[in-house]
Protein backbone atom coordinates (compact mmCIF):
# COMPACT_ATOMS: atom_id res chain seq x y z
CA UNK A 1 0.00 0.00 0.00
CA UNK A 2 1.78 3.14 -1.45
CA UNK A 3 1.38 6.87 -0.11
CA UNK A 4 0.65 9.36 -2.64
CA UNK A 5 3.48 11.93 -2.49
CA UNK A 6 5.23 14.39 -4.31
CA UNK A 7 8.20 13.98 -2.11
CA UNK A 8 10.89 14.02 -4.38
CA UNK A 9 9.53 15.35 -7.30
CA UNK A 10 11.08 18.81 -8.97
CA UNK A 11 9.00 21.38 -11.09
CA UNK A 12 10.74 22.01 -14.38
CA UNK A 13 9.67 25.30 -17.04
CA UNK A 14 9.99 27.30 -18.94
CA UNK A 15 13.19 30.26 -18.31
CA UNK A 16 9.93 32.77 -18.21
CA UNK A 17 8.87 30.93 -15.66
CA UNK A 18 12.14 30.31 -13.56
CA UNK A 19 12.86 33.98 -13.67
CA UNK A 20 9.20 34.45 -12.20
CA UNK A 21 9.74 31.97 -9.66
CA UNK A 22 13.62 33.04 -8.80
CA UNK A 23 13.69 33.98 -4.76
CA UNK A 24 10.98 30.95 -4.20
CA UNK A 25 12.79 27.63 -4.56
CA UNK A 26 12.02 26.87 -0.45
CA UNK A 27 8.57 27.71 -0.93
CA UNK A 28 7.87 25.14 -4.34
CA UNK A 29 10.45 22.82 -2.56
CA UNK A 30 7.84 22.83 0.53
CA UNK A 31 4.53 22.51 -1.44
CA UNK A 32 5.80 19.57 -3.04
CA UNK A 33 6.63 17.55 0.05
CA UNK A 34 3.28 18.83 1.46
CA UNK A 35 1.13 18.42 -1.36
CA UNK A 36 -1.05 14.94 -1.37
CA UNK A 37 -1.28 15.11 -5.39
CA UNK A 38 -0.56 17.15 -8.78
CA UNK A 39 -3.93 18.75 -8.81
CA UNK A 40 -3.46 20.17 -5.05
CA UNK A 41 0.20 21.21 -6.02
CA UNK A 42 -0.91 23.05 -9.07
CA UNK A 43 -3.83 24.97 -7.09
CA UNK A 44 -1.05 26.43 -4.66
CA UNK A 45 1.15 26.84 -7.66
CA UNK A 46 -1.36 29.02 -9.17
CA UNK A 47 -1.91 30.96 -6.21
CA UNK A 48 1.75 31.81 -5.72
CA UNK A 49 2.06 32.91 -9.17
CA UNK A 50 -1.00 35.25 -8.87
CA UNK A 51 0.42 36.87 -6.12
CA UNK A 52 3.92 37.03 -8.12
CA UNK A 53 2.37 38.39 -11.36
CA UNK A 54 0.90 41.73 -9.52
CA UNK A 55 4.60 42.24 -8.72
CA UNK A 56 6.54 41.31 -11.59
CA UNK A 57 8.60 44.31 -12.84
CA UNK A 58 6.82 45.85 -16.46
CA UNK A 59 8.88 45.45 -19.62
CA UNK A 60 9.77 48.89 -19.16
CA UNK A 61 12.33 49.18 -16.10
CA UNK A 62 11.26 51.84 -13.52
CA UNK A 63 12.57 55.08 -13.27
CA UNK A 64 15.65 56.20 -11.61
CA UNK A 65 14.26 57.37 -8.34
CA UNK A 66 13.33 53.49 -7.95
CA UNK A 67 16.54 52.61 -7.35
CA UNK A 68 18.04 55.92 -5.76
CA UNK A 69 15.65 55.63 -3.24
CA UNK A 70 15.46 51.45 -2.57
CA UNK A 71 19.69 51.94 -2.37
CA UNK A 72 19.07 54.65 0.07
CA UNK A 73 16.70 52.46 2.75
CA UNK A 74 18.59 49.41 2.14
CA UNK A 75 21.39 51.27 3.60
CA UNK A 76 19.17 52.50 6.74
CA UNK A 77 18.74 49.13 7.07
CA UNK A 78 22.24 47.45 6.34
CA UNK A 79 23.94 45.97 3.90
CA UNK A 80 25.08 43.59 6.29
CA UNK A 81 22.16 42.07 6.71
CA UNK A 82 21.07 41.54 3.33
CA UNK A 83 20.56 37.78 2.62
CA UNK A 84 19.39 37.70 -0.98
CA UNK A 85 19.12 40.44 -3.69
CA UNK A 86 17.00 40.07 -7.00
CA UNK A 87 19.14 41.01 -9.44
CA UNK A 88 16.80 43.55 -11.09
CA UNK A 89 15.67 44.74 -7.36
CA UNK A 90 12.33 43.66 -7.42
CA UNK A 91 12.58 41.71 -3.78
CA UNK A 92 14.70 41.15 -1.37
CA UNK A 93 15.39 38.66 1.91
CA UNK A 94 16.85 40.88 5.12
CA UNK A 95 17.75 38.42 7.88
CA UNK A 96 16.94 39.47 11.58
CA UNK A 97 18.61 37.47 14.48
CA UNK A 98 16.76 37.80 17.61
CA UNK A 99 17.95 37.11 21.55
CA UNK A 100 18.69 33.54 21.59
CA UNK A 101 21.13 33.76 18.08
CA UNK A 102 17.91 32.72 15.98
CA UNK A 103 18.06 33.55 12.55
CA UNK A 104 14.56 34.55 10.70
CA UNK A 105 14.15 36.02 7.22
CA UNK A 106 12.01 38.60 5.99
CA UNK A 107 11.06 38.45 2.17
CA UNK A 108 9.66 41.78 0.77
CA UNK A 109 8.59 41.85 -3.26
CA UNK A 110 8.92 45.08 -4.11
CA UNK A 111 5.99 46.28 -7.07
CA UNK A 112 7.75 48.83 -10.25
CA UNK A 113 5.68 51.41 -8.63
CA UNK A 114 7.35 51.30 -5.10
CA UNK A 115 7.35 52.89 -2.97
CA UNK A 116 3.63 54.56 -4.45
CA UNK A 117 2.24 50.94 -3.40
CA UNK A 118 2.75 48.79 -0.45
CA UNK A 119 5.61 46.18 -0.61
CA UNK A 120 3.94 42.54 -0.19
CA UNK A 121 6.25 40.81 2.96
CA UNK A 122 6.36 37.22 4.23
CA UNK A 123 8.15 35.35 7.43
CA UNK A 124 8.13 32.36 8.78
CA UNK A 125 5.83 33.28 12.17
CA UNK A 126 3.03 31.70 13.76
CA UNK A 127 0.78 34.70 12.01
CA UNK A 128 1.91 37.11 9.68
CA UNK A 129 2.74 40.67 11.16
CA UNK A 130 -0.51 43.33 10.73
CA UNK A 131 1.99 46.25 9.28
CA UNK A 132 -0.21 49.77 9.71
CA UNK A 133 -1.30 51.44 6.31
CA UNK A 134 0.81 51.70 3.81
CA UNK A 135 1.36 55.56 3.31
CA UNK A 136 4.07 56.68 0.81
CA UNK A 137 7.08 58.64 2.66
CA UNK A 138 6.02 57.95 5.82
CA UNK A 139 6.05 53.95 5.89
CA UNK A 140 9.78 52.39 4.42
CA UNK A 141 11.54 49.29 4.52
CA UNK A 142 13.00 50.24 7.60
CA UNK A 143 8.87 50.74 9.81
CA UNK A 144 8.71 47.20 8.10
CA UNK A 145 11.71 45.40 9.35
CA UNK A 146 11.07 47.30 12.56
CA UNK A 147 7.58 46.01 13.03
CA UNK A 148 8.96 41.86 12.60
CA UNK A 149 11.70 42.49 14.89
CA UNK A 150 8.76 43.74 17.65
CA UNK A 151 7.06 40.52 16.62
CA UNK A 152 9.97 38.22 17.07
CA UNK A 153 10.70 39.53 20.15
CA UNK A 154 7.57 38.69 21.65
CA UNK A 155 7.44 35.15 20.49
CA UNK A 156 10.99 34.45 22.38
CA UNK A 157 9.39 32.18 25.61
CA UNK A 158 6.72 30.33 22.76
CA UNK A 159 10.31 28.93 20.78
CA UNK A 160 12.03 28.59 23.97
CA UNK A 161 9.07 26.44 25.30
CA UNK A 162 8.91 24.65 22.09
CA UNK A 163 12.75 24.22 21.70
CA UNK A 164 12.28 22.31 25.36
CA UNK A 165 9.75 20.48 23.70
CA UNK A 166 12.01 19.27 20.86
CA UNK A 167 15.07 18.77 22.82
CA UNK A 168 13.37 16.95 25.98
CA UNK A 169 10.68 14.95 24.40
CA UNK A 170 10.28 12.42 21.58
CA UNK A 171 8.76 14.68 18.64
CA UNK A 172 7.00 13.19 16.04
CA UNK A 173 5.29 15.60 14.19
CA UNK A 174 6.36 18.11 12.85
CA UNK A 175 9.44 16.43 11.79
CA UNK A 176 11.18 19.40 10.32
CA UNK A 177 9.36 22.30 12.31
CA UNK A 178 9.39 25.85 11.28
CA UNK A 179 9.13 28.93 13.38
CA UNK A 180 5.48 29.67 12.22
CA UNK A 181 4.58 25.79 13.92
CA UNK A 182 3.03 25.88 17.21
CA UNK A 183 1.63 22.61 17.68
CA UNK A 184 3.70 19.42 18.47
CA UNK A 185 2.80 15.31 18.72
CA UNK A 186 4.54 13.46 21.46
CA UNK A 187 5.28 10.49 21.93
CA UNK A 188 3.89 9.09 25.08
CA UNK A 189 4.99 5.11 24.78
CA UNK A 190 2.48 1.67 23.86
CA UNK A 191 1.82 3.45 20.57
CA UNK A 192 0.31 6.43 22.36
CA UNK A 193 0.78 10.07 21.64
CA UNK A 194 -0.07 13.87 22.17
CA UNK A 195 -1.09 16.29 20.11
CA UNK A 196 -0.91 20.17 21.98
CA UNK A 197 -0.79 23.22 20.27
CA UNK A 198 0.86 26.51 22.28
CA UNK A 199 -0.88 30.17 22.20
CA UNK A 200 2.02 32.38 21.17
CA UNK A 201 0.84 35.24 23.19
CA UNK A 202 0.89 32.42 26.41
CA UNK A 203 2.82 29.85 25.47
CA UNK A 204 3.20 28.88 29.25
CA UNK A 205 -0.59 28.71 29.61
CA UNK A 206 -2.54 25.15 30.11
CA UNK A 207 -3.22 24.42 25.55
CA UNK A 208 -6.95 24.20 24.88
CA UNK A 209 -6.16 22.03 22.29
CA UNK A 210 -4.91 18.73 24.10
CA UNK A 211 -6.09 15.76 22.11
CA UNK A 212 -4.65 11.92 22.74
CA UNK A 213 -3.82 9.48 19.81
CA UNK A 214 -3.88 5.71 20.26
CA UNK A 215 -5.58 2.91 21.86
CA UNK A 216 -8.31 3.12 24.72
CA UNK A 217 -6.28 0.77 26.79
CA UNK A 218 -3.12 2.93 26.81
CA UNK A 219 -4.65 6.48 26.37
CA UNK A 220 -7.40 5.88 28.39
CA UNK A 221 -5.91 6.35 32.07
CA UNK A 222 -3.71 9.73 30.82
CA UNK A 223 -6.65 10.83 29.38
CA UNK A 224 -8.20 10.91 33.31
CA UNK A 225 -5.01 11.71 34.86
CA UNK A 226 -5.48 14.87 32.64
CA UNK A 227 -8.55 15.72 33.33
CA UNK A 228 -8.94 14.42 37.24
CA UNK A 229 -10.46 17.07 39.83
CA UNK A 230 -7.43 16.23 41.86
CA UNK A 231 -4.95 16.85 39.07
CA UNK A 232 -1.96 19.12 40.28
CA UNK A 233 -2.84 22.55 38.60
CA UNK A 234 -1.30 23.73 35.55
CA UNK A 235 1.66 26.46 36.76
CA UNK A 236 2.23 28.68 33.82
CA UNK A 237 5.72 29.69 35.66
CA UNK A 238 6.77 26.42 34.59
CA UNK A 239 7.44 24.88 30.88
CA UNK A 240 4.58 23.06 29.08
CA UNK A 241 7.04 19.68 29.23
CA UNK A 242 7.22 19.95 32.48
CA UNK A 243 3.36 20.87 33.25
CA UNK A 244 2.38 17.53 30.97
CA UNK A 245 5.04 15.30 32.88
CA UNK A 246 3.41 16.68 36.42
CA UNK A 247 0.19 16.13 35.55
CA UNK A 248 0.49 13.06 33.50
CA UNK A 249 3.12 11.76 36.30
CA UNK A 250 5.54 10.48 33.73
CA UNK A 251 8.48 11.11 32.15
CA UNK A 252 7.95 11.49 28.61
CA UNK A 253 10.19 9.40 26.57
CA UNK A 254 13.22 10.66 24.40
CA UNK A 255 14.97 9.44 21.51
CA UNK A 256 17.17 7.96 24.34
CA UNK A 257 15.43 6.31 26.48
CA UNK A 258 12.48 4.65 24.13
CA UNK A 259 12.64 2.20 21.58
CA UNK A 260 11.07 2.74 17.97
CA UNK A 261 8.70 0.05 18.13
CA UNK A 262 7.20 1.09 21.72
CA UNK A 263 6.74 5.16 20.41
CA UNK A 264 5.87 4.82 17.17
CA UNK A 265 2.28 5.97 16.13
CA UNK A 266 2.31 5.27 13.02
CA UNK A 267 0.07 3.08 11.04
CA UNK A 268 1.30 -0.18 11.44
CA UNK A 269 0.26 -1.76 7.87
CA UNK A 270 1.63 1.23 6.02
CA UNK A 271 4.16 2.52 8.24
CA UNK A 272 2.96 6.54 7.72
CA UNK A 273 1.82 8.36 9.86
CA UNK A 274 -0.50 10.84 7.83
CA UNK A 275 -2.44 8.96 4.65
CA UNK A 276 -2.81 11.23 2.25
CA UNK A 277 -5.03 9.07 0.22
CA UNK A 278 -8.94 9.66 0.93
CA UNK A 279 -10.11 5.91 2.01
CA UNK A 280 -12.27 4.27 -1.17
CA UNK A 281 -15.72 4.90 1.21
CA UNK A 282 -15.03 8.11 1.65
CA UNK A 283 -14.99 10.80 -0.93
CA UNK A 284 -11.61 12.95 -1.35
CA UNK A 285 -11.45 16.56 0.09
CA UNK A 286 -8.92 17.22 -2.64
CA UNK A 287 -7.22 20.37 -0.95
CA UNK A 288 -6.84 18.40 2.59
CA UNK A 289 -2.88 18.32 2.74
CA UNK A 290 -3.34 16.63 6.73
CA UNK A 291 -4.63 13.32 5.43
CA UNK A 292 -6.11 10.73 7.45
CA UNK A 293 -4.29 9.32 10.68
CA UNK A 294 -4.13 6.16 12.87
CA UNK A 295 -7.50 6.14 14.70
CA UNK A 296 -8.26 1.81 15.42
CA UNK A 297 -6.57 0.19 17.18
CA UNK A 298 -5.85 -3.42 18.63
CA UNK A 299 -7.64 -4.24 21.50
CA UNK A 300 -5.59 -5.96 23.34
CA UNK A 301 -3.19 -4.17 25.61
CA UNK A 302 -0.13 -6.17 25.27
CA UNK A 303 -0.59 -4.99 21.35
CA UNK A 304 -2.16 -1.63 21.25
CA UNK A 305 -1.01 -1.46 17.64
CA UNK A 306 -2.56 1.61 15.60
CA UNK A 307 -4.18 1.28 12.22
CA UNK A 308 -5.88 3.88 9.44
CA UNK A 309 -9.17 3.26 9.38
CA UNK A 310 -8.96 2.27 5.70
CA UNK A 311 -5.69 0.40 5.69
CA UNK A 312 -7.42 -2.23 8.47
CA UNK A 313 -10.08 -1.90 6.53
CA UNK A 314 -8.63 -3.29 2.99
CA UNK A 315 -6.52 -5.79 5.27
CA UNK A 316 -9.38 -6.99 6.60
CA UNK A 317 -11.29 -7.24 3.30
CA UNK A 318 -8.27 -9.54 1.99
CA UNK A 319 -8.57 -12.05 4.75
CA UNK A 320 -10.70 -14.99 3.71
CA UNK A 321 -11.58 -15.57 7.85
CA UNK A 322 -13.13 -11.94 7.99
CA UNK A 323 -17.10 -11.87 7.90
CA UNK A 324 -19.13 -8.66 7.82
CA UNK A 325 -22.18 -7.94 9.71
CA UNK A 326 -23.99 -4.50 8.35
CA UNK A 327 -21.48 -2.01 8.48
CA UNK A 328 -18.94 -3.87 10.91
CA UNK A 329 -16.18 -6.14 9.87
CA UNK A 330 -14.65 -8.59 12.32
CA UNK A 331 -11.68 -10.00 11.83
CA UNK A 332 -7.86 -10.48 13.30
CA UNK A 333 -5.18 -8.13 14.26
CA UNK A 334 -1.82 -8.42 11.97
CA UNK A 335 0.11 -8.72 14.96
CA UNK A 336 -1.29 -10.28 17.55
CA UNK A 337 -4.27 -12.76 16.09
CA UNK A 338 -6.65 -11.25 18.54
CA UNK A 339 -10.16 -10.49 17.32
CA UNK A 340 -10.49 -6.72 15.70
CA UNK A 341 -13.41 -5.01 14.45
CA UNK A 342 -13.58 -1.71 11.97
CA UNK A 343 -16.67 -0.01 10.94
CA UNK A 344 -17.49 0.79 7.49
CA UNK A 345 -19.68 2.90 5.44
Amino acid sequence: MQQTSLRGAQLKGSRELSDLLEGCEETIEARLKDSPDVTSFFLELRNLLDKLLRFRPPLEPPSSTFYTGLISEIDEIGWDRLSWLCPNLSALHVSIADTAGRLHLVKVQLPAAYPEVAPLVTAQLPEQVKLPAWQPGACTLQSIIKNHEDAIASLQDLWACLEDLDREAWVLEPENPTFADVSRRVALGGHCSLLLTLDPARPRARPSDIRFMGSEAAAGPLHARLHAADAAPWDAARLPRENLERVLQMKLPTRSTSALDDISGDCCICYAYRHRRAPADQPSSGGDSHGEVPDQSCGNPQCARLFHRSCIREWLLALPTSRRSFNTLFGECPYCSQPITVTVS
